[in-house]
């Protein structure tokens, strides 16, 4: 079971606390009360007395990923191997069909690594493999979606023993979603000025390789 820490997250979006539960796989805000409640909880301000009535927020962490410098997508382009390309093909095809049946929690429990496993450098090994994948996707005729892609490519990274970062974020006015890949400061499966828009709300440090 995943840990309480890394089932809720949430970010500071446009000043507001927005969460995000991977147990439900949902979004979600504060009224003014509980915001007011979570803030106080979080601020641990002397002058606040009595629990909160949002106490089973108390776990959720604050996305804090390191900021993106730069993206594989803008490396040179390397050849593409038909083995990758096949591989890539096969993660697609099943993070598509787990989606459907498996929730979200349970999809990236297998690449969980503890917090203090997780470098915010930039690695090597991880970006490098990471540039292949990018390359072998532009031969894959299949629609590109944020979370089935991230979670083929998750995959295919562990297998490959490279770790990285997988990041849930959000905007608002109007609210939408969207999830990235990253290995310390660089971005490796979207593009830089994609990711700007979205503020972290959940960021699911993954190991070298799964269980």
């Amino acid at each position: 079971m995943l840990h309480p820490r890394t089932q809720l997250g949430y970010g500071m979006v446009n000043g507001e606390p927005l969460f995000l539960d991977l147990n439900s796989d949902s979004y979600f805000a504060l009224d003014q009360k509980d915001r007011e409640c979570f803030l106080a909880h979080r601020s641990g301000a002397t002058g606040y007395t009595g629990e909160p009535e949002c106490e089973d927020l108390a776990c959720a962490t604050r996305a804090s990923p390191p900021p993106i410098a730069g993206s594989v997508l803008n490396l040179p382009e390397v050849p593409a191997s038909p083995l990758l390309i096949a591989a890539l093909w096969r993660a697609l095809r099943l993070a598509r069909r787990d989606l459907a049946r498996v929730p979200l929690a349970d999809l990236v429990e297998p690449f969980l690594a503890a917090p203090e496993e997780v470098s915010t450098r930039p690695d090597a090994q991880c970006i490098t493999a990471a540039h292949r994948i990018a390359r072998a996707r532009t031969f894959v005729p299949q629609a590109r979606h944020c979370l089935t892609d991230s979670l083929a490519i998750m995959r295919l990274l562990a297998a490959q023993r490279a770790p990285a970062m997988l990041v849930f974020g959000a905007k608002l006015d109007p609210f939408a979603a969207h999830c990235w890949v990253q290995s310390g400061t660089m971005l490796l499966n979207d593009h830089v000025d994609t990711i700007r828009r979205f503020t972290p709300v959940l960021t699911v440090p993954t190991c070298s390789a799964t269980r």
